[in-house]
């Protein structure tokens, strides 16, 4: 049996980690509407099925032109994300 204090124990941590998570923010206005959408690094792939919904839905505006252009900024966000190991030996 899991004790009370391990339980919030284990909750205080998966808060604190949701915490530390950096949240990134696109923004598409056309027109009247407006499409925000804000995500993080372990929400990347349910963004992109959430984009191709966007797309299909006929009623509305934003088309698969749209979905390919946030995609992309998606991809380039994640491109820069991917941490530069650096080191003190030069290898020339």
């Amino acid at each position: 049996m899991v004790s009370k204090a391990m339980t919030e124990s284990l909750q205080t941590q998966m808060m604190e980690e949701a915490v530390n998570q950096d949240v990134n923010v696109l923004a598409l206005v056309k027109g009247t509407e407006r499409y925000v959408f804000f995500y993080n690094e372990s929400t990347r792939a349910d963004l992109f099925r959430t984009i191709a919904r966007y797309a299909s839905n006929p009623e509305l505006s934003f088309t698969w032109y749209d979905a390919a252009v946030i995609s992309q900024k998606i991809r380039h966000e994640q491109e820069e994300d991917v941490p530069v190991v650096q080191t003190p030996f030069d290898f020339e």
